[in-house]
């Protein structure tokens, strides 16, 4: 087995809010509900419980060619409505972002791993600066 989980992104460029609540519902909800009720009529009783869901997918160029203040504001009209407030559900929203750097043969150095610190933590609240153009993982234990 290669130990995987399954990543889901929503189409923010045609599609719509309740498209992707409705998406959410049926590869996640256990309960009733319009669409879960059609997963289980198309043979799927349990869910599959996707955590890892995007916002969009490349954001610019074929994706909408969106400002990095515009798919901001569509990113959190869509985030809003992927889980509640405490994030019971344990979903990850991840953002669609436009990297220019990699590493190729001849300049295999060009991305590399740094520490990352930029975050401040006051009781149960962790504020975090992301470095621009940046892709960090951050394990909240």
């Amino acid at each position: 087995m290669l130990n995987t989980e399954p990543y889901l992104s929503a189409n923010v460029g045609s599609g719509t809010i309740q498209e992707l609540v409705e998406w959410m519902q049926y590869t996640n909800h256990d309960g009733k509900s319009p669409m879960a009720d059609w997963r289980r009529e198309n043979g799927r009783e349990k869910p599959w419980k996707v955590k890892y869901w995007g916002v969009g997918n490349e954001a610019w160029g074929c994706g909408g060619n969106m400002t990095p203040e515009y798919y901001a504001n569509i990113y959190r009209q869509y985030a809003t409505f992927m889980t509640d407030w405490t994030n019971s559900r344990g979903v990850y929203r991840i953002a669609s972002g436009k990297v220019q750097d990699h590493n190729t043969f001849d300049n295999p150095e060009q991305v590399k791993p740094i520490g990352f610190r930029q975050f401040r933590r006051s009781g149960n609240t962790v504020e975090v600066e992301l470095p621009p153009v940046s892709v960090i993982v951050l394990s909240v234990k």
